[in-house]
């Protein structure tokens, strides 16, 4: 038997949902469960990517490695004197890229990465086009091969084996409406899209049927799960709110990102949500006979425990600070409004933010953020940052972690500052926060949008620093509900109904 996490993708920076993956895959790892993160995006650099997150080339499986036949390739990356364009050329470096010259004209662009390690080198006609980009694996290999037409648009795209020989083939044609369409080949087998071909993949992966598929990007493997040719054990994880409207569980529109799998809500044998709260909601409006669990989706490493404990006044005197996505939904922008009616009363009080720039919709998040910063009294009192990736080290040095969000799951940011001590302040939104914080003992819950109530929060930890000192002892304590052993005791409801359905 193997558990999947089955994913779309891997980068530097990742979602909650993959970072729920990692924390996972710690506790299983800890309890001896053979798991496998499934991704089945194309990740050339993938094997650089996995030792970031402790993940093991064993603990991990693309799709493309896979049927590449590059499971298992020592790394012997490819340096720009191993570039080959038929002639000698004369290279010319600008940053991270090199230009292959002769007499004047361009022959070639060898792209590097920081180490010097080729990532792709791309092909110039005598007149100058593009026809052709070879894109390397990080291990070394020539992965991908991309041949472009003569408007500089990708024709077909060829995936190579570790020995240079084509396995996968995309096609791209230009229908009768004037859209691209896609075909994959395989071999001899053809696929209408890359949909089917991940279906192909998750049966080659359950041939020998009863592993357990956890689903964590419904996305990618929704409909592929209910069609497996042999039985496996699908568990369907929540990462998010089942309805459109966080704050109505009970809502007529669905989630997008759930509505499929919801209307198909049978073909599940677990649905794990995060929060007791979610859960209880499932089960009220799906019916109480379909098997839901309540697991945390983060888990505190047992080491973090171990920590000393850096009492408030070691901190930055009325410092606040939140690590998320700099998105719309994330309300950063209440946050502001609310440290300015905050600074009225305790003028010192600041707020840090880290995390990257959703520019979407406009570029809608820094808009409304900007608009907030202008209700300060001085706009350096908020101060925004790229994402850190020492997260702990920031949880240390300031007092108050803040929650704004529209919609949340369950909010792993928040449990790992608490974990260091922190004190939460959330308004009242589905799901996570108000599970985390218990309100008047770690932190405080106030109304749903409630900007004034948010501020007089803030003035009151602020303003009393036993107050403060004593909701971070309680923060330290509470974390244990996270914990590696009670997060597995958690599981193990699962793989017991698993071993029954076994049988």
């Amino acid at each position: 038997m193997t558990v999947y996490f089955i994913n779309e993708g891997l980068g530097t920076s990742n979602s909650g949902i993959e970072h729920a993956e990692f924390n996972r895959a710690r506790v299983f790892r800890r309890n001896q469960v053979d798991f496998k993160i499934i991704t089945s995006n194309y990740i050339p650099n993938l094997h650089n990517i996995l030792p970031l997150f402790a993940i093991s080339d064993k603990e991990s499986m693309n799709m493309f490695d896979y049927f590449q036949d590059a499971l298992d390739v020592k790394k012997k990356p490819m340096s720009i004197d191993m570039v080959d364009f038929g002639i000698d050329v004369e290279l010319e470096q600008s940053g991270n890229t090199y230009l292959a010259m002769i007499n004047g004209h361009i022959l070639g662009r060898i792209n590097v990465n920081d180490a010097d390690e080729v990532i792709s080198v791309e092909y110039f006609d005598v007149i100058g086009n593009l026809y052709k980009v070879i894109i390397f694996d990080s291990r070394g290999f020539a992965s991908l091969v991309q041949y472009y037409s003569p408007d500089n648009k990708i024709e077909v795209e060829t995936w190579l084996n570790t020995k240079g020989i084509p396995v996968i083939e995309k096609t791209y044609t230009l229908n009768r409406n004037g859209k691209t369409s896609e075909t994959w080949k395989l071999g001899n087998r053809l696929f209408n899209n890359i949909q089917e071909l991940r279906l192909y993949f998750y049966n080659q992966l359950n041939t020998s049927g009863k592993n357990m598929f956890i689903m964590d990007r419904a996305n990618v493997s929704e409909w592929q799960l209910t069609q497996l040719d042999k039985p496996a054990y699908k568990v369907f994880m929540l990462h998010n709110h089942q309805s459109s409207d966080a704050q109505n569980p009970n809502a007529a529109l669905l989630n997008d990102n759930y509505e499929w799998t919801l209307a198909n809500i049978d073909e599940w044998d677990a649905i794990v949500s995060a929060t007791p709260q979610q859960t209880h909601d499932v089960q009220n409006r799906w019916g109480s006979d379909h098997k839901c669990y309540t697991i945390p989706v983060g888990v505190i490493p047992d080491i973090e425990f171990m920590n000393k404990r850096v009492p408030m006044n070691q901190r930055k005197p009325h410092s606040m600070l939140v690590t998320a996505r700099i998105a719309p939904e994330k309300g950063i922008d209440k946050m502001i409004e609310a440290l300015a009616i905050a600074r009225k009363t305790v003028p010192d009080i600041t707020l840090d933010v880290y995390g990257y720039i959703d520019h979407g919709n406009d570029n809608l998040a820094m808009r409304r953020i900007t608009d907030a910063l202008e209700l300060l009294d001085d706009k350096d009192a908020v101060t925004l940052h790229a994402h850190s990736k020492n997260v702990r080290l920031l949880h240390e040095q300031y007092q108050i972690y803040l929650i704004f969000s529209q919609m949340e799951g369950f909010n792993l940011a928040l449990m790992e500052a608490q974990s260091a001590g922190m004190v939460g302040i959330t308004n009242d939104v589905y799901y996570g926060p108000n599970e985390l914080i218990k309100d008047g003992i770690n932190g405080y819950i106030v109304g749903y949008n409630d900007v004034d109530a948010f501020a007089q929060k803030i003035i009151e930890l602020c303003q009393d620093e036993d107050k403060l000192q004593n909701m971070s002892d309680n923060a330290y304590h509470l974390s244990t509900r996270y914990s590696e052993a009670n997060v597995w005791t958690a599981w193990q409801q699962v793989f017991n109904d698993f071993d029954k359905w076994c049988k």
